[in-house]
């Protein structure tokens, strides 16, 4: 694989990992229902911009038919 298709999957990882985190952290009883509505409002905003980003990355990869990363948690 070139350099830039090892960092797409590298990106993709990563961005699976921290969505994983932020669902972790919003499930939580003492999680986002602490913060102000609209902190709660931005997390929540920012988790869906984090799964069409990773869905186009997946598309991508899916494309240049490179090995598909495992989902993180």
């Amino acid at each position: 694989m070139e350099a830039w298709q090892y960092r797409l999957i590298e990106e993709h990882e990563q961005l699976a990992y921290r969505m994983g985190k932020l669902n972790e952290y919003m499930g939580k009883a003492n999680g986002i229902g602490q913060l102000p509505m609209q902190h709660q409002q931005l997390l929540k905003m920012q988790l869906s911009i984090m799964q069409a980003y990773e869905a186009v990355l997946s598309e991508r990869i899916r494309l240049h038919m490179l090995p598909q990363p495992t989902k993180q948690a």
